[in-house]
């Protein structure tokens, strides 16, 4: 079975369709070269000519689903605010608020790229494919952005969805206070904070120049929410947004506090009475939550064709409450909000289910409308209702509308033995999105699921699909490790494992490559890694034009990749497998800029080092100061998302240990478990509120490794535990909090530790910073370092690592570029 792989014209043929009313069989959906569904038709009657006719047996072929309210960057909360001591008080949508504005205090650029890609992708995995992303997080800190800090960070997220190749509505909102009766803004929110309605146009038309090419993305307005934008101000928007022609969403009445400060600041009125007195609602108009509205203002409301989007899971996770949904009629969207769980078949059930909990009684959803089948309607609610409130054609499959799709496998466990007439009943009721979904179209550009990636090492060709098998024969051939292109060298390096302590042989393809060049090439030897499968030796890679231990550049980066091998296949847009990003494809952009360096009679300027084991030990590094070379310029690639690093985080690496005397579990008393207080210590550890900083954002506190006891019945003899903290200040400080708070409950011993590193950026360059550790730190000289490189850090280490062939491309443009500046500072 095969997927489109590029952007010309095709013809899908599914097993089954759904047609907005049913699944049906022998069903040809023709889509063309720009993205669009052509026609829908009987296979008998459909003609596909000269157009490739992709079968798709055992799948079910679905509208992509739309989720009509997201706030990406607060994906960063997930799994925090959990905890709930018995002496706080009462947590709430208010108390988990400060939580989201501690987040946001401590988050730069970057942050917000790798959580909003991170949930975008996430997003597409479970078949959403458009998303409405309310954006009010616009401002960097000083010093972000190439533009500046102000509003830096609403091209980030557009950036992110591009990346992931989601449909995207940028929901860009208005946010001028603190509170009713214009209360002052908290610290944080000055991150969110518009100054002016011509402030906000300005920015919006900026935005709309930037979109306008892009038939993926597009703008709506907003104004946050009654307590942070006046009424006079939401209807000034509200107005100018009509004239644009551009869609409307609010936040509203999601609790009753705010209802309730409503009514003190407005006389008696609700917020809800306030948009029916003020505004002339219509299609375009969406409100959210309006989780506390009143039944008779939100029939208002709807009658005037408004949409209300809920929000199940995040209701559900805040403990804000649900509306008078047979106040609603056919008016529903669902959004997924604060992202603590991605699935819109979860949205969907959760929507009916939290009725039939508080009614004591099923099928809630259908009171007010004429529609009988549950199923039908709610998945109407995920797809045709939010793409109405986004303003899209999407949603439907059907002639004119996008390519948007969402390909279901129908023989997986969770749907197992379901016909058609069941089969939507069981996916939305039945099926987690991640697991069924198998791979989803953005305007007729298709992306598998991460989950669909290569779940082993993929030298066991049964466990790759039949895409990823054609994407790497595609790769295969283009592979050269002796290739002046990028991209034929970029694949040959990553088709060649190197996992940490398996360097050799990729070590003497670049020895190779370098040589044919010309360059003279020392081959430092470096011992095995003591825990590598392999125990061979291996070789960091210096390469040189002239004799010079002081040269003006040196590029470098790391051979090594962390498991599993995964082999190099492509598609239109990306090449992924292991290496991609992290880092041999950058290796590949600096050997092809040096060579592109000597050719412009620089060669005797730069320099290259290319070093073993920077996935474990940083043991080549380390070798590699015995080399006594020092250069002025030390270009270190790694992802950055082509961003120079201000700052790489620094590390430390804690063990705690304890030991316990065993025993039987039905008499404690005669011994004493290692388990138990180790749990008390990593409890202790994770509450605390480790240091922040402007620059560099939170101290993050990992649990990587934890281990513990013999049996399930016996106390545990021993346990321990490996943390590590991704610091932003000295290493000193952090341990010796760990070391008051664990207070001699369990062994301590520090395993390694590295201080922040500043780090070089050239002016008229993006920035970001590094919360991971490099090379840098490791080695000793007086130059100036560099951290830059495409790709993202988040891809790597993960099945699905890739980097984008533009980016890749534009790489070696980049690297060139910056070493001739460098190399002609000072000359």
């Amino acid at each position: 079975m095969q997927l489109p792989s590029d952007s010309s014209a095709y013809v899908l043929a599914p097993e089954l369709t759904w047609t907005g009313a049913q699944f049906e069989r022998d069903v040809h959906v023709a889509v063309g070269a720009d993205g669009l569904i052509q026609s829908v038709k009987r296979s008998a009657d459909a003609d596909a000519g000269d157009v490739a006719v992709h079968n798709l047996p055992g799948r079910a072929l679905l509208p992509g689903m739309v989720n009509a309210h997201s706030h990406a960057f607060q994906r960063g909360l997930r799994g925090l605010g959990e905890t709930y001591p018995k002496d706080a008080a009462q947590s709430s949508f208010w108390t988990w608020r400060e939580e989201m504005y501690k987040l946001v205090g401590g988050m730069s650029e970057q942050h917000i790229y790798d959580l909003t890609r991170q949930c975008f992708s996430e997003m597409r995995d479970v078949g959403i494919t458009s998303v409405g992303e309310f954006h009010y997080f616009h401002h960097g800190r000083p010093g972000e952005g190439k533009n500046g800090h102000e509003f830096a960070y609403d091209e980030t997220v557009l950036r992110a969805a591009k990346d992931v190749g989601i449909r995207i509505v940028l929901l860009n909102a208005y946010y001028e206070h603190g509170g009713f009766q214009k209360a002052p803004m908290a610290e944080s929110q000055k991150r969110f904070k518009v100054d002016s309605h011509e402030v906000y146009w300005n920015q919006m038309d900026s935005l709309l120049a930037k979109v306008k090419e892009d038939p993926t993305q597009s703008l709506g307005v907003v104004a946050h929410s009654m307590r942070a934008v006046e009424v006079p101000d939401i209807v000034k928007l509200h107005e100018e947004s009509v004239r644009r022609g551009l869609v409307f969403h609010i936040h509203l009445e999601e609790q009753t506090k705010e209802v309730d400060d409503c009514k003190a600041a407005h006389d008696g009125e609700t917020p809800m009475g306030l948009l029916l007195k003020n505004l002339k609602i219509d299609e375009k108009f969406t409100a959210v939550h309006c989780t506390w509205t009143k039944a008779d203002e939100l029939k208002q409301f709807v009658e005037k064709k408004g949409n209300v989007c809920i929000c199940p899971l995040t209701e559900g996770n805040l403990g804000d409450g649900f509306p008078f949904i047979a106040s609603c009629s056919d008016r529903v969207c669902l959004g997924t909000d604060c992202n603590a769980r991605v699935d819109m078949c979860e949205e969907m059930r959760w929507l009916e289910y939290a009725h039939r909990l508080h009614q004591s009684r099923r099928g809630v959803c259908t009171d007010s409308t004429s529609e009988t089948d549950l199923a039908k309607l709610l998945f109407r609610y995920g797809t045709k209702n939010g793409a109405e409130s986004l303003n899209l054609k999407v949603g439907e499959i059907k002639a004119g509308y996008a390519a948007d799709f969402a390909l279901v496998d129908f023989e997986e466990e969770q749907l197992k033995f379901s016909t058609p007439s069941s089969l939507m009943g069981a996916f939305i009721f039945g099926a987690n999105g991640s697991s069924v979904v198998k791979a989803t179209s953005v305007n007729g550009k298709w992306r598998d699921t991460v989950l669909k990636k290569v779940a082993q090492p993929a030298s066991a060709t049964s466990a790759v699909s039949d895409e990823h098998q054609a994407q790497i024969k595609a790769a295969a051939a283009l592979a050269d490790v002796n290739s002046d292109d990028v991209l034929k060298l970029a694949i040959g390096l990553n088709s060649i494992v190197s996992t940490s302590g398996e360097e050799a042989a990729v070590g003497k393809a670049i020895q190779e490559w370098l040589t044919t060049r010309g360059w003279n090439v020392h081959m430092q030897k470096v011992s095995p890694q003591p825990d590598a499968a392999v125990k061979a030796d291996r070789y960091n890679v210096y390469a040189t034009r002239s004799d010079s231990m002081t040269p003006k550049l040196m590029f470098n980066s790391h051979m090594d990749t962390v498991p599993p091998y995964l082999p190099p296949r492509i598609d239109e847009t990306t090449l992924y497998g292991r290496g991609a990003c992290d880092a041999k494809s950058l290796i590949a952009g600096q050997m092809v800029a040096a060579q592109r360096l000597v050719d412009a009679g620089l060669g005797g300027d730069v320099q290259l080092l290319f070093v073993v084991s920077e996935e474990t030990d940083h043991s080549g590094m380390k070798k590699a100061n015995e080399l006594n070379v020092n250069p002025e310029h030390l270009v270190v690639g790694e992802p950055t998302a082509l961003k120079m690093s201000r700052i790489q985080k620094g590390v430390l690496k804690i063990q705690l240990t304890q030991n316990g005397v065993a025993a039987h579990s039905g008499y404690p008393h005669l011994g004493d478990s290692a388990i138990d207080p180790m749990i008390d210590v990593l409890y202790d550890l994770k509450k605390e509120e480790w240091p922040s900083s402007e620059e560099c954002g939170t101290t993050d506190l990992n649990i990587g490794l934890l281990n513990g006891g013999q049996a399930a019945n016996a106390l545990a003899e021993e346990s321990s535990a490996m943390l590590m903290f991704r610091l932003t200040t000295e290493p000193d400080v952090i341990y010796k909090r760990v070391e008051e708070i664990v207070a001699g409950r369990v062994g301590m011993k520090l395993y390694s530790a590295n201080a922040p590193v500043k780090l070089t950026v050239v002016e008229g360059y993006e920035t970001g910073v590094a919360c991971f550790n490099t090379d840098v730190p490791y080695f000793k000289f007086d130059g100036k370092a560099y951290l830059v490189g495409a790709g993202s850090i988040t891809d790597a280490h993960c099945p699905r690592e890739f980097i984008m062939l533009e980016d890749l491309k534009g790489l070696v443009d980049y690297y060139f570029t910056l070493g001739k500046r460098l190399i002609e500072v000072g000359k």
